[in-house]
């Protein structure tokens, strides 16, 4: 017997002003200069790839790398005895898709002044039967990237202008650059004062514990610095989120904490003095618990508070976040892209709880949804696809997607409208997206 299928319902929206609130724009800018590794899946295919590359270099130059997703290798590693044989005139930084680990040579550790026996706060090096395999994880890692923190503005420019010419043929209105180094900071005021900016752009400073609080932030027409951005824990994927009970696929690791209660009480009350915004990073429940335990011993405060990301949130601490008076920023395309590796890294318990939607924004009056670009494309069709097609407790309505998506009020005056049509049955949304001058 034939059974018709449900009729499709469509749907279309006007939508004035679209902004992605989480991204990188120097990052994507920067990714035409590096090896796109996304479909790498196996350390031959790597190990491949790197020698290709080697033999292309010159002797000394750095290969770079991003997107390597070793999600795709199943339980198997990095063997840094084969990444040297296969490069060994190059140091080189092959970033994981997380964009807090990587896989490097001994060149680049001695090019680095890395110690594999030393121990760096919030980060380490990862091992696989007690045997180093190339990777570098979240603290670690911080230190390597820091031997490139200063990329000459000239650089730094053209990074930003390629980054702004994705993100408007993506339909958006501007975006919101976290962790933004002080030479960007400088650029970007650069390209504001000589009006080189052709989309508007929000930024949270990149702030650390050797770092000291800005005394004043930039507040222009099209670059505005909202506050810092500061990690209270890793990512999920390279096992530094920090959590409660340990990995599922690494039973003595509980990833890792950056930041104790008694430290982020201490840096809330400080910005709060200096009428300073903070995003804090959050992943893992134990580095939730660890912010909600310390932001409620704190005074009342005059500044805002954004939460980015908020993957793992168990019943009772949702409970108690419901309370507070914070901004919720979420990813919703992380589910899509983690739901095929999370339950090696959470197991099916935690992640029942885990890359929630609806139950987290249920009576908030703002919050906010970006991509994480360029770990995440940052594309609209893909924010909304990983909106609508959830579990029937998580999923959440096209106006309350958004909602999420609304650029800044004082940037809208900046947008181009647009049409964003859904067609939906029991299976599929399709979501199409045109100017609406078109």
């Amino acid at each position: 017997m034939r059974v018709k299928s449900k009729s499709l319902i469509e749907r279309s929206f006007k939508v004035s002003s679209l902004w992605d609130h989480h991204g990188h724009i120097t990052m994507l800018g920067g990714q035409s200069e590096k090896i796109n590794c996304l479909k790498v899946s196996s350390p031959e295919k790597l190990y491949l790839l790197l020698k290709k590359e080697a033999a292309r270099k010159g002797d000394g130059e750095w290969i770079f790398g991003y997107n390597l997703n070793m999600s795709l290798w199943g339980n198997r590693n990095s063997n840094i005895e084969i990444i040297d044989r296969v490069t060994p005139n190059n140091p080189l930084l092959i970033e994981r898709v997380d964009a807090h680990s990587a896989v490097i040579n001994s060149l680049t550790l001695k090019k680095v002044s890395l110690n594999l026996n030393e121990e760096i706060k919030g980060g380490f090096f990862e091992k696989a039967n007690e045997r180093y395999t190339g990777g570098v994880v979240d603290g670690t890692f911080e230190r390597i990237m820091s031997y490139f923190s200063d990329s000459p503005p000239h650089l730094i420019e053209k990074r930003i202008k390629k980054a702004q010419v994705i993100l408007k043929k993506n339909f958006l209105t501007g975006a919101t650059d976290m962790m933004v180094t002080e030479a960007e900071s400088q650029v970007y005021w650069q390209m504001e004062c000589n009006k080189k900016l052709i989309l508007p752009v929000v930024a949270f400073l990149k702030w650390s514990k050797d770092k000291n609080i800005p005394a004043n932030l930039f507040k222009g027409k099209m670059y505005i610095e909202e506050g810092i951005k500061v990690f209270i824990d890793g990512a999920l994927g390279s096992r530094g989120a920090s959590l409660k009970s340990s990995y599922s696929d690494d039973r003595e690791n509980y990833g890792v904490l950056l930041l104790d209660k008694k430290e982020i009480a201490d840096l809330i009350e400080e910005c709060n003095k200096k009428n300073i915004n903070i995003a804090f990073h959050i992943i893992g429940d134990r580095a939730l618990e660890n912010f909600i335990e310390g932001y409620e011993v704190c005074s009342p405060l005059n500044i805002k508070i954004r939460l980015e990301h908020l993957q793992v949130t168990p019943p009772p601490l949702l409970k108690r976040l419901r309370k507070l008076d914070l901004i919720l920023s979420l990813q919703p395309s992380h589910f899509l892209s983690d739901r095929k590796w999370a339950i090696k890294r959470l197991g099916k318990e935690r992640l029942e709880y885990s890359y929630l939607l609806k139950s987290l924004i249920k009576g908030k009056k703002t919050y906010l949804f970006g991509t994480d670009f360029p770990i995440e494309p940052p594309n609209i069709k893909r924010t909304l696809r990983a909106c609508l097609k959830r579990n029937k407790f998580e999923e959440i309505d096209i106006l309350e997607a958004l909602k999420g998506m609304k650029a800044p009020d004082q940037f809208s005056k900046f947008s181009k409208p647009c049409i964003i049509s859904v067609t939906r049955n029991n299976n599929f949304s399709g979501i199409e997206i045109k100017y609406f001058d078109e």
